[in-house]
């Protein structure tokens, strides 16, 4: 089965990073965030966690499994203080 990433999460996640009002709408969204994110060694844990359930929604396809990436990033969001 081939990953989707141009599909959307469960609803978007709005934040804020360097001044600057962002949304989340896709997986996609939320890898390229991941992967440009260079977490410190404490939120290093919960970027792996994003990353897996990023990843496995994009494979699975399940609504469950996109509201669950959709909680993750919003969890992580949360702890770098961008939300």
């Amino acid at each position: 089965m081939s990953e989707r990433w141009d599909m959307n999460l469960s609803e978007p996640v709005s934040f804020h990073k360097d001044g600057e009002a962002r949304t989340l709408r896709t997986l996609d969204d939320a890898r390229g965030l991941l992967s440009a994110h260079e977490p410190s060694e404490g939120d290093r844990e919960l970027c792996q966690a994003a990353v897996t359930t990023v990843t496995k929604a994009a494979s699975s396809g399940q609504p469950s499994d996109r509201e669950m990436a959709t909680e993750q990033m919003r969890i992580l969001l949360r702890s770098l203080g961008w939300i």
